[in-house]
């Protein structure tokens, strides 16, 4: 099931929020939604720096945050690698890392995953192209994929 919400994502209740990141080993989750998500679960961008040190990271790659007792009240995270650095996503990029996303949701038999608009914000990208992505490789899964279409910080202004 893929819905297309308004809302916070970091208030989701999903069991993984899945977001685009740069690739470089230089970037840090400094700006747009990767940075307040980095905020309130930081334990996963240390884990994603550390293994990432030994690891390669390309455009187009998904890096699965790993299960721990810890992680029983909070969403796992997933990184999609959809832009080489800050400047720029790329629609090429993108369309991989979501190809990767739906093999890792039916390998991992995840149930429910949020979205923001990927590469949409610092990435540069058109909402209504990557939505049509979105919708190519997420809307047959038998799983539960909320897309946060419309940011609302607070609560109180969500929309059910």
């Amino acid at each position: 099931m893929l819905k297309f919400i308004s809302g916070n994502i970091l208030d989701s209740k999903t069991e993984t929020i899945a977001q685009g990141i740069a690739c470089s080993k230089t970037e840090n989750m400094a700006t747009g939604v990767a940075r307040q998500i980095d905020k309130k679960f930081p334990e996963a961008f240390k884990q994603f720096k550390s293994w990432r040190e030994y690891n390669e990271f390309v455009p187009g790659n998904v890096w699965y945050e790993p299960s721990s007792k810890s992680q029983r009240c909070k969403p796992r995270q997933i990184y999609l690698a959809t832009q080489k650095n800050l400047q720029k996503a790329e629609y090429e990029y993108l369309e991989k890392s979501l190809e990767n996303l739906k093999k890792l949701i039916q390998k991992e038999k995840i149930k429910s995953v949020s979205l923001p608009k990927i590469g949409c914000g610092h990435g540069k990208l058109n909402w209504v192209r990557v939505k049509s992505l979105i919708q190519k490789y997420l809307s047959e899964l038998d799983c539960e994929v909320f897309v946060y279409e419309e940011y609302f910080k607070y609560k109180k202004f969500l929309k059910e």
